[in-house]
């Protein structure tokens, strides 16, 4: 036996240097291969990624020119609506007196509904609007006494012009009268105040103080109530709107307080009862509601 693994020792170890030999020709050529199919794949995925960033920069150029487009049209419709507003006297200081769209001509009532019709069916986006474009909106939305809108594009405006005053000014009548949030209408009627030295007139100036008093009084926050309500007084012209408006917003906050006698003080201005008397009957619930049983305070708003 021995003799025989003697005689065959040589053989072996030739083929198994043929073998291994052959073996690592086989682990080369797979090697190589496996290099040449990493190289087509990453190609592969090379000539993917052109395509995707190609796509992209042709969606982009796409979303430019829509923008782009969506300006100009936004641009044309704002100076529309503008030309429109103004034709019909409706401005920023008109509206917070209480203007509206019932006071233009039908025609240019149609032209102004029309124009908000279109702005809303186009359905833009509202940062694709322009600060003015939010203002006119405002304006037009203002004369339609839809004022949670109004107040909407305002906040937008004024988000860019802050020192616009009779911007802010439409904004905090836009927000008290949505009667959305008493803070949101407190907050711009303080801004309002803070620009108060450049209000166009003496009128404005008092109006700003009686409106935010007003307010306060909504919140129940009484004594600055009471304290706004006297500045806005003592700037108003007497027998004024402002002044009467002062007037009978201090007999609401003294009723809330309980004060009788301050109450029945302010009641004691003839001009003033006779314009504000149905809004007291009207508040017998609430302002008023410490004094719905007094005899004396029924004679004098019955």
């Amino acid at each position: 036996m021995d003799d025989v693994v003697k005689a065959v020792a040589p053989y072996a170890t030739v083929f198994g240097a043929f073998f291994s030999a052959a073996l690592l020709g086989v682990l080369i050529n797979l090697a190589a291969f496996a290099r040449q199919a990493e190289r087509s794949r990453a190609d592969v995925i090379e000539e993917r990624l052109k395509n995707v960033l190609q796509q992209l920069e042709f969606t982009k150029q796409d979303g430019e020119r829509a923008a782009s487009q969506l300006k100009a049209d936004n641009e044309a419709l704002k100076n529309q609506l503008q030309a429109a507003l103004s034709g019909s006297g409706i401005t920023l200081e008109t509206l917070a007196a209480g203007a509206s769209l019932s006071t233009a001509a039908e025609k240019n009532q149609k032209i102004i509904e029309s124009l908000i019709g279109r702005l809303e069916s186009a359905a833009h986006p509202q940062n694709a609007m322009s600060p003015q474009l939010h203002l006119e909106m405002s304006k037009a939305y203002a004369a339609q006494k839809n004022w949670s809108a109004a107040a909407g594009h305002l906040d937008a405006y004024v988000g860019v012009f802050a020192d616009d005053v009779e911007a802010q000014f439409l904004r905090a009548v836009a927000h008290a009268n949505s009667r959305n949030n008493d803070l949101s209408a407190l907050r711009a009627y303080n801004e309002v105040v803070a620009l108060e030295d450049t209000l166009p007139d003496g009128q404005m100036r008092a109006r700003a103080f009686v409106y935010r008093g007003a307010m306060l009084k909504r919140l129940g926050r009484l004594a600055e109530a009471e304290s706004d309500l006297k500045i806005g007084r003592q700037l108003a012209k007497n027998g004024s709107y402002e002044f009467f408006d002062a007037s009978y917003n201090l007999a609401c906050t003294y009723a809330l307080k309980g004060d009788r006698a301050g109450m029945l003080a302010e009641l004691g201005n003839s001009k003033m009862l006779k314009r504000y008397k149905s809004a007291i009957r009207n508040h017998l619930s609430d302002y008023f509601w410490k004094f719905k049983d007094d005899e004396e305070f029924l004679k004098i708003i019955y």
